[in-house]
């Protein structure tokens, strides 16, 4: 994510002096939000370059551990427990991260990861976007295409943030194999 550092940041400024909402919070990750989900499902699929996920998704459990960072430079750490602890069904978390997309490759690994982090947000009744800065084009064969599968994803872009707007106000949004 380090090249969209200075795009990221200002997208955070903007939400802040533009957004109608009580309160922002912003917290930073490298690779995943989480770390040490369960990743015992793994071994009940079937090998291959990119083994698809559906067969074990209710088997992926919500995990909590690890750390989130207050500051963009990853130095001042929190447990991922103290975020997920504002959550709640009039609250929700939008994720800004590339999700693999930047190096385009897959990590079942990673995803299992992300799933397991979105399933804790979801335990809270939150809903939940991903905005991806790498554009959608991009997004195959990495651990995004995945991850859009099964969790709201869309572009950082003007269409993408209206889409996740839309998101993060409940309405309905299709997804080939919702989580």
């Amino acid at each position: 994510m380090t090249p969209f550092h200075g795009f990221v940041d200002h997208v955070v400024r903007a939400i802040r002096r533009q957004g109608t909402l009580a309160e922002t919070a912003v917290w930073y990750f490298h690779d995943t939000p989480t770390e040490g989900a369960e990743l015992a499902p793994l071994a009940h699929v079937r090998d291959s370059l990119v083994p698809v996920l559906d067969a074990v998704l209710h088997k992926i459990e919500p995990n909590e551990q690890g750390f989130v960072y207050r500051d963009p430079d990853l130095s001042n750490p929190v447990e991922v427990a103290e975020p997920l602890t504002t959550l709640g069904p009039d609250i929700g978390a939008a994720l800004i991260s590339d999700a693999g997309a930047a190096r385009g490759r897959y990590d079942p690994v990673r995803l299992v990861e992300c799933l397991a982090f979105v399933r804790a947000v979801r335990l809270r009744r939150s809903r939940v976007v991903w905005l991806n800065p790498v554009p959608v084009t991009r997004w195959p064969p990495s651990t995004a295409a995945q991850l859009a599968r099964h969790v709201p994803m869309a572009p950082l872009d003007v269409t993408g943030m209206h889409r996740a707007v839309d998101v993060l106000r409940g309405r309905p949004v299709s997804l080939e194999r919702p989580l």
